[in-house]
């Protein structure tokens, strides 16, 4: 079983680490996003943290930041059976 995390690299917050080594822990395989991952849609679970963030700021990053939260909800629909967020 495969769980993607996103983000997967936040050297700042160890609530990303954290959570990755519970996952690795439990004898799961953890990683980011990948476009390889969409082949074995059945066998993998989307963890999405933090969307929200995308979308907040002034000017055009909102709407940036929501076209970006937007690709990253779509893949994990793709990519896994189950997604949590």
């Amino acid at each position: 079983m495969n769980i993607i995390i996103t983000p997967f690299n936040v050297s700042s917050n160890q609530y990303i680490n954290i959570t990755k080594n519970a996952f690795l822990s439990l004898g799961y395989n953890v990683s980011s996003i990948r476009l390889s991952l969409i082949v074995s849609r059945k066998n993998n679970i989307f963890i999405c943290n933090w969307i929200e963030d995308h979308i907040a700021g002034r000017g055009l990053k909102p709407i940036k930041g929501f076209l970006h939260a937007i690709m990253i909800i779509a893949f994990g629909k793709i990519a896994a059976k189950n997604s949590f967020g």
